[in-house]
């Protein structure tokens, strides 16, 4: 699962970037102000994501390492 948020986070970024060069060309302010809210929702959906891939990150080495200790003894005393 990591592997597959980290490439939609990568696609994500590149979409954002390309959403907020096209927000700088766009002369009309009606159809500028709702590209502009698009991409605002993109950086916080963007935001959201990595806190989650930390999290599993984060998880994932805690999940690795109880095995690890359950696995060879490392953990008791």
């Amino acid at each position: 699962m990591a592997e597959e948020l980290t490439t939609h986070i990568k696609e994500e970024n590149r979409m954002l970037k390309q959403a907020e060069r096209l927000s700088g060309s766009i002369r009309d302010r009606n159809f500028k102000q709702i590209l502009e809210q698009i991409v605002e929702d993109e950086r916080q959906h963007h935001k959201t994501l990595q806190r989650l891939f930390e999290i599993l990150k984060k998880e994932g080495e805690e999940w690795t390492r109880y095995l690890y200790d359950m696995f060879t003894g490392a953990g008791i005393p």
